[in-house]
């Protein structure tokens, strides 16, 4: 139907707070923050749906449609510390906690809650400046609760956990500049009902190539290599979901996502303009995507989770200038 004036469920109330402290001082730095965020919303219903779900074996329909209420704690801590003269000159660190809680309401009723809790850091040293060669390295640490309570919870409880070590290196020999990245990941994804865990090791990296000709100009050339793990959704997915009104079917044998890219661009600043100019291909391997399956459950398309080999090509330019001062 062409709706015109109000969107049915469309409205949205939001409340938010927020505070932080610091400490900065001439070997380091050391601060935090905590906020809070609060959300409700209603969840437009796609053309031609009418959501419903039994209770006692009856067909009950949702004629007051879908409304979320969001809800989140989220603490912050960073810090920096002077490394004096040696190879490393700072060390650098920051730590998040979040609480987040999503309830999805049908008319007035509760229908499924979802909650997610975690942590998520980095180390990082970085590397004094010497010859024009500067980077960094370090390690970062994730771990991921999701717990899904309700008739309509379409992702099993499961926990997430990654550590990863990486480094980032810039070689400067003007006009010419080379930069180096790696990143290597163990993932593991564990949904205890289902007695299913499955780890992967993912290796990353990106070489690139810049030329400045002259001042304000900039041509260059990367590639990489990048590798990503399934994620729980993709994985074990099993049922509807109500905000995307599609009944999701994940596959716990899915193997991890990996692409080669290549990308040349050009840059330049030129009379209080910039200018951009990029092309760049790339070429995956068990790319991981919703497919429709043509079957329906509870009057929601079936959607499957699939692999398999996938190009992307694409070109961009921008320019940016001002009409006047």
């Amino acid at each position: 139907a062409n709706l015109r004036g109000v969107l049915p469920h469309s409205a949205t109330e939001t409340q938010s707070l927020g505070a932080g402290l610091a400490w900065v001082g001439t070997g380091g730095s050391l601060g935090a923050s905590i906020g809070y965020y609060d959300s409700a919303y209603g969840v437009p219903t796609r053309p031609g749906m009418h959501h419903h779900h039994e209770e006692d074996g009856e067909e009950v329909h949702g004629a007051d449609g879908v409304s979320i209420g969001l809800e989140q704690i989220r603490a912050d801590l960073r810090g920096s510390l002077d490394l004096g003269n040696g190879l490393f000159s700072e060390l650098t660190t920051r730590w998040a906690y979040s609480d987040y809680t999503h309830t999805e309401f049908e008319g007035d009723e509760v229908g499924t809650t979802f909650s997610v809790d975690g942590v998520e850091g980095r180390v990082e040293l970085i590397q004094r400046e010497r010859g024009g060669w500067r980077g960094s390295v370090g390690g970062q640490y994730m771990r991921r609760n999701f717990a899904a309570v309700g008739a309509e919870a379409f992702v099993p409880a499961n926990t997430t956990e990654n550590l990863a070590l990486f480094t980032l290196q810039e070689v400067d020999f003007d006009p010419f500049e080379i930069e180096l990245g790696a990143r290597f990941e163990r993932s593991a994804v564990e949904a205890e009902t289902l007695a299913a865990r499955r780890t992967f090791d993912t290796v990353s990296a990106a070489l690139g190539f810049a030329y400045s000709p002259m001042p304000g100009v900039r041509l260059g050339i990367n590639g990489s290599r990048a590798a990503r793990a399934p994620s729980a959704e993709e994985l074990f997915a099993n049922g509807p979901h109500i905000a995307t009104q599609q009944f999701e079917i994940g596959n716990p044998n899915l193997r991890q996502e990996t692409a080669l890219g290549l990308e040349g661009y050009v840059r330049a600043n030129m009379g209080g303009a910039d200018f951009g100019l990029s092309v760049y291909r790339t070429w995956f391997d068990d790319f991981v995507y919703l497919r429709v399956t043509g079957d329906e459950i509870d009057d929601l398309p079936v959607y499957g989770q699939m692999q398999q080999g996938a190009d992307y090509f694409g070109v961009e330019a921008e320019a940016s200038f001002p009409l006047f001062r």
